[in-house]
This record gives C-alpha cells, sequence and structure tokens, in this order.
C-alpha cells in the first residue's frame, strides 16, 4: 500500500506533464498519454480498494508535521476508486467529444490536473489539506469550463462557478478555524478520536 499511495497522485500530475510537453504538432496524439494515465490511476486505486477490503491498516503519508497529511484508509481508498473511475469515463468521452473543440490538449491537462486535486481531497487527513485541495479544484474547475476562450457563454459560467466556490470558501474556513479552536488539532483523525472519546461535545 506503501507503494500504491503516492502513484495515484503522481500518475495524473505525470501525465498532466507529460501531455502538456508534447510538441506542438502532436497534441492531439498526446492525448492518448493522458488516456493511459486516467487508466493507470484507476488500477491505482483499484488496487488500494482491494487492499483495504483485504484487511490492511490504513495508510498516512506526511509532508509535515501539522499539516499535509495524506490518510488511505477504506473508506478514503473508496472514494479514490469512485473519483479514479469518473475520471477514467470523462477521459474516454472526451476524446472524441472534445476532438472539435480548441485547446484540446490543454483541457486533458486540466482533466488529469482535476483528477489529481479531487483524490488530494478526499484523502486529506488535515483541515488545512482539505482546505487546500477544495482550493485547488474552484479554480481548475474555473478553466476547465472557460478552456475555449472564445465563447462568452463558458466565459461567464466559469466565472459564476469560481465566484461560487469563493463564497463556498467562507463557511468552510469558518468550520475549519471553529474546529481546530475546538479540539486544537488540525488532524482530522485527531478530531474523530477525541468526538469519539467525548461523544457529548
Amino acid at each position: 500500500m506503501e507503494t500504491l499511495v503516492p502513484l495515484v497522485f503522481l500518475v495524473p500530475l505525470a501525465s498532466a506533464l507529460l501531455t502538456l510537453m508534447a510538441p506542438q504538432g502532436l497534441q492531439r496524439d498526446s492525448v492518448r498519454i493522458s488516456i493511459a494515465g486516467a487508466v493507470a490511476t484507476f488500477l491505482c486505486a483499484s488496487g488500494l480498494l482491494g487492499l483495504a477490503l483485504a484487511g490492511h491498516t490504513a495508510s498516512e503519508i506526511r509532508f509535515g508535521s501539522t499539516w499535509g497529511v495524506l490518510l488511505f484508509d477504506p473508506l478514503s481508498s473508496l472514494m479514490a476508486f469512485v473519483v479514479s473511475g469518473i475520471s477514467l469515463i470523462v477521459h474516454v468521452y472526451s476524446r472524441r467529444y472534445m476532438a472539435e473543440e480548441r485547446g484540446y490538449a490543454t483541457f486533458f491537462v486540466l482533466l488529469d490536473l482535476m483528477t489529481a486535486a479531487l483524490l488530494l481531497m478526499v484523502a486529506a487527513g488535515d483541515l488545512i489539506t482539505l482546505l487546500i485541495a477544495w482550493h485547488l479544484i474552484g479554480v481548475l474547475l474555473y478553466f476547465l469550463l472557460g478552456h475555449d476562450s472564445a465563447s462568452h457563454t463558458a466565459h461567464r459560467y466559469a466565472t459564476w462557478t469560481l465566484l461560487t466556490y469563493r463564497f463556498g470558501d467562507l463557511p468552510l474556513l469558518l468550520a475549519a478555524a471553529l474546529l481546530y479552536h475546538a479540539f486544537g488539532t488540525w488532524s482530522l483523525h485527531g478530531i474523530f478520536a477525541q468526538l469519539a472519546g467525548t461523544p457529548d461535545v
């Protein structure tokens, strides 16, 4: 499991980078890299879910002492499986659906980055990482919806989506601050443990 956890995030990021770096004349063919990355991400997530269902202990990766925690337990493994599965379906469907659109390859780069951000959110083990992932999703949605800069309709919907997410940030930030004030930790595991120990709180 320790090997699969970083791969779930690194594969879509590497796929986005390789698709972005493809020569201008080969960008349409480079979309195959993005789809292959989506397949690999789904297989990694499937492996994590299989290990979780088999009874393996939860795996935790820490990039910092108080935040930057990624937790893969049965629930987050299931959510990673769902996210990567939907991402794969969208990748395959978009290959033809978006073929005549401008920014064809860029759309798949953004789609890979969105997949990585969603996976980060479902695996967040602390409130700060959760907030960062939420913010990234809002920004990437803006670029995904408005990737066709010539379309005024797309730009309008993208702008409204960005504004909606920014308004959504406020109660989420407030909730995170209140939880930290009440429990003295950013860790979701620590918060849940304290709630389980003091159910009357």
